[in-house]
């Protein structure tokens, strides 16, 4: 295993990483806000003292809080750091997965049914998605060189030919 620093193509796909995961939490965060405040009218309604609605309002936000901080750590963690471990493993299955793109109209279904293929390479405990060229490319048991980040085991590349030093 070798260490490397992070190009600036290999930060922007853990910040690209990361600001997925920072969308779709604070939209869970959106919903869970409206179960609270639902709490919170109903806890008014029965005549509670602010500070129970208060108290519940704090444990909420500084729970969602947490919950955000520790999931996306280990994304910043590996920006900080600037690092990335580059490994040879040996590819241990292929998997090819094709499904028909379906439009909902049924004249437009007759008529077109375009083939979404999904090409998989299974290397160790990974499943890494490939573009058709590269799984043309590679057969199983065969040594590739993977990129990956220490902390949030993000993969940013797989090489089928060994890499320059």
């Amino acid at each position: 295993m070798r260490e490397e620093k992070l190009s600036s193509t290999d930060r922007s796909k853990v910040w690209l990483e990361l600001k997925q995961l920072l969308i779709s939490y604070v939209l869970v965060g959106i919903v869970a806000l409206m179960v609270a405040v639902a709490v919170v009218l109903f806890l008014s309604m029965e005549q509670q003292p602010r500070i129970i609605i208060l108290s519940a309002v704090l444990v909420f936000v500084a729970g969602f809080l947490g919950f955000l901080y520790y999931s996306t750590k280990n994304h910043l963690k590996d920006l900080i750091a600037g690092v990335k471990y580059t490994y040879d493993a040996h590819i241990t299955a292929k998997e090819s997965n094709t499904n028909w793109g379906w439009h909902g109209n049924p004249a437009a279904d007759a008529a077109a049914q375009p083939q979404l293929s999904m090409y998989t390479l299974s290397i160790g405990e990974h499943k890494i998605n490939v573009g058709e060229e590269m799984y043309n490319s590679v057969c199983v048991g065969e040594k590739v060189w993977v990129q990956i980040t220490p902390h949030s085991k993000l993969i940013l590349d797989l090489h089928h030919e060994p890499l320059q030093v």
